[in-house]
């Protein structure tokens, strides 16, 4: 197992090679463990109204299934994702780029790289997210990507204005 750079972590991580479909300046996506709990936490705050703690993030990963992938540029996190794979099931839990990274292929990157290790390691035959139904720039790439809506909640997430906003599930099957 190599070491990350030091602005990335203090701990080691698995390398992912990204194959030369996925897009441009992305160097390096990576599977990460819980000592990027801080760095995923900042990408997080970054990229959500609502942001989750170092020590929630910390907490998830003693949970069986759990998989984390960070996408780096020239050294510095861009993006992030998190994904459990519990009794046959894949979820995406949340996924989030820098948003001066927006729209450069870094979600889209993410995603694949998920979408690999879906198939590789485990039985399920796809894989389910929630997204927030005001949230165009994240269902555009979920719909690029494959992803079909399969189900909606009813004033799902409270935004912090206090306005509730439904949220859709969404499916992409890997069959």
């Amino acid at each position: 197992m190599q070491k990350c750079r030091p602005t990335l972590c203090a701990g080691p991580c698995e390398p992912v090679p990204m194959n030369r479909a996925q897009t441009r300046k992305v160097s390096r996506i990576e599977q990460v463990d819980k000592t990027h709990a801080a760095v995923l936490s900042g990408l997080h705050a970054a990229s959500f109204e609502d942001p989750w703690s170092a020590a929630a993030i910390a907490a998830m990963f003693d949970v069986p299934g759990l998989i984390a992938l960070l996408a780096t540029q020239r050294d510095a996190p861009e993006g992030f994702l998190l994904a459990r794979f519990v009794a046959g099931e894949a979820e995406i839990l949340s996924i989030g780029v820098l948003p001066a990274a927006r729209g450069s292929g870094t979600g889209m990157a993410l995603l694949d790289r998920l979408h690999a290790l879906v198939r590789e390691k485990t039985a399920a035959p796809g894989l389910l997210l929630d997204v927030a139904a005001d949230n165009q720039p994240a269902l555009a790439l979920y719909e690029k990507a494959g992803y079909k809506q399969v189900g909606r909640r009813k004033a799902y997430y409270r935004k912090p204005n206090g306005v509730f906003v439904d949220s859709l599930t969404m499916r992409r099957d890997f069959a």
